[in-house]
């Protein structure tokens, strides 16, 4: 008897152990994942047959979608002709969408990942578009109540047609406080913060509407109603119902096949970060900003808010999340130790009893 609840407090420490060293290497576990090893697993493909209109989007076949090798074994290669709708369900406040791309070319407003609570249309939606002149990528929110609100995140420079690039986006309705004050953020009861993530590196802080990741949302990838289709290749893409922290988003960056020795992204930089000149609407250049570092966008972009912000270096703090697993990690080790030894003791006094 006494062996036997020995050897079940060992196989209760090393699974324990188990679970927090995978998730040590690993990260959090996605919710929704799509690997692109030669299908696009249980997503949709789509096309379109007009824009300015949520019909205009049909399902189709996929038949034009190819596959090659990628970041992590095979990626989905889309030639402007067909996009993705992905078969995703969460309802949260804070979430973790994380993919890389590498765009054959970039137009004036390329869409890559796109979420919509209801429709194109609706008062509200995220979307993380290119465009041109590397002004790429960027986070471009929308909402209208209660009053007309746009902000977009990024900083330009960080992405040109041919190159690949991880993005991740980070949405986290607790956003400290001291983050959102280093990049002259405000958030309110109707915005949470957003971190966006190049590579693994945090390079720009903003946010977005609340309520968009409910039952009703659609997320796409390579479309929305009013540009050309998104063209170039798509790897390992992540959904998680939570904030990553920075620790967890650099795992989840090496995890997808991105190389742990990577330098950060270099961009351009938005001379005084922190003191919200450059953010009239808390987040946002304003529609008339379109002169950057690197030149002069011509023509209209009302719909281009891209904002110039600098890179800050790791926080250094620990979630409460990394804490306790860590404390539970020390536990399980403990556990381990205790049980060897009452497994040694109870050797023993076993073979003292045949003396």
């Amino acid at each position: 008897m006494k062996k036997i609840v020995i050897l079940s407090v060992i196989a209760l420490t090393s699974g324990i152990i188990s679970l927090f060293s995978l998730q040590a290497a690993y990260g959090a576990t996605p919710i929704a994942s799509y690997g692109f090893d030669g299908n696009y697993g249980d997503g949709c493909a789509i096309e379109r047959e007009m824009y300015y209109s949520d019909e205009g989007l049909a399902e189709s076949d996929g038949a034009s979608f190819t596959y090659v090798e990628g970041k992590k074994g095979q990626c989905i290669l889309l030639n402007g002709s067909e996009a993705l709708r992905l078969n995703v369900n969460m309802n949260t406040e804070s979430y973790t969408i994380s993919y890389w791309m590498k765009p054959d070319n970039i137009t004036d407003c390329t869409p890559s990942l796109m979420i919509t609570p209801k429709s194109f249309s609706d008062e509200k939606f995220i979307n993380v578009t290119l465009a041109v002149d590397n002004l790429s990528p960027n986070i471009w929110t929308h909402m209208t109540e209660p009053y007309d609100e746009r902000n977009s995140t990024g900083i330009p420079g960080l992405l040109s047609a041919g190159e690949w690039l991880h993005i991740t986006m980070v949405v986290d309705e607790n956003m400290p406080p001291e983050l959102l004050n280093e990049y002259g953020i405000a958030t309110n009861e109707y915005t949470s913060g957003v971190c966006l993530y190049a590579n693994g590196y945090l390079v720009d802080v903003g946010r977005v509407p609340k309520n968009i990741c409910t039952d009703t949302t659609t997320y796409w990838f390579g479309v929305n109603i009013w540009d050309d289709l998104y063209t170039g290749y798509v790897d390992e893409l992540y959904f998680f119902d939570k904030a990553l922290n920075e620790k967890e988003v650099r795992e989840i960056f090496i995890e997808a096949g991105g190389n742990p020795d990577e330098e950060k992204p270099s961009g351009n930089t938005r001379p005084n970060k922190g003191d919200g000149s450059f953010r009239p609407n808390g987040g946002s250049f304003g529609d008339d900003y379109i002169e950057m570092e690197q030149g002069t966008i011509s023509g209209s972009y009302n719909h281009l808010n891209m904002e110039n912000a600098a890179p800050i270096t790791t926080q250094g703090v620990e979630s409460t999340t990394d804490a306790y697993s860590e404390i539970a990690l020390m536990a399980g080790l403990g556990l381990l130790l205790l049980a060897s030894g009452l497994l040694l003791q109870y050797i023993k006094q076993k073979n003292n009893s045949y003396c």
